[in-house]
């Protein structure tokens, strides 16, 4: 009665549907180990901020792993130069941020570094094309700054590097060790997405925090998973359909 499925073309037919329900399952297993993956984020984001905030005291006693995540709030001055970091949506909507070094106060022990990059926030493309930008530098040079603290960015894979030599207006991503060259002080490796300063910040919107939920992964490895099983269930369903066709019956 099944003979047939020794056939060269049913052969082929059931290489391809070995072949589906392999990639089928194979994506399914890929997309929980991305939903694992986002839940040791959210474990250890949870964990970071539930620990004391960084400070001035405190900033150079970390390396720049067990940083990352954690609140600072520390207290400085600003630098008077900027840099636009480019490519910035927010919302949908395109634009750059604003990222100033802070000149820290120096710490209680007199260890640490001297000052740390901050990003100042996001403001829109039009805004950001404006020659004159005088009018979102702070009221005050003196401020405290409250925010999560931030690994360096890198460039991908495909992205364009920022130049390595000379003093840079704008940037593509916040390179802490490229800004840290164009000053004299001690960077720390890290940097601070602001949330809240005093005196406050005008014209910028704060970054917003890392997503914080489990994404559409788990639901993703399910579907894949259905799909494994459709043709699981339908590629032997398919075949006694074909062994019974009257037309082999007859043979």
């Amino acid at each position: 009665m099944y003979k047939f499925a020794l056939t060269p073309k049913w052969i082929v037919g059931h290489l391809l549907a070995i072949t589906l329900v392999g990639l089928f399952i194979a994506a399914g297993f890929w997309q929980l180990s991305r939903h694992q993956w986002r839940a040791d984020i959210n474990d250890r984001l949870d964990a970071r901020v539930a620990e004391p905030a960084i400070t001035n005291d405190t900033l150079g006693s970390l390396s720049a792993d067990e940083l990352d995540l954690r609140r600072a709030e520390l207290v400085g001055q600003w630098e008077p130069n900027d840099i636009l970091i480019w490519s910035q949506s927010l919302d949908g909507q395109a634009g750059c941020n604003i990222v100033t070094i802070l000149d820290l106060s120096p710490s209680a022990t007199g260890t640490g570094p001297d000052a740390v990059v901050v990003n100042r926030g996001w403001m829109n493309l039009a805004q950001c094309e404006q020659d004159d930008r005088s009018w979102m530098r702070p009221d005050s040079v003196d401020v405290s700054v409250t925010g999560q603290l931030r690994a360096s960015q890198e460039a991908g894979r495909f992205q364009s590097d920022d130049p390595s030599a000379g003093v840079l207006e704008s940037m593509l991503r916040v390179d802490v060790a490229r800004i840290a060259s164009q000053t004299d002080a001690d960077v720390a490796e890290v940097y601070l997405a602001l949330v809240e300063s005093r005196p406050s910040e005008v014209g910028l919107v704060p970054i917003p925090p890392p997503t914080h939920d489990s994404g559409p992964h788990l639901g993703y490895a399910g579907q894949w998973f259905l799909f494994a099983g459709v043709g699981l269930i339908g590629y032997p369903l398919v075949l006694r359909r074909q062994a019974r066709a009257p037309e082999l019956l007859e043979q």
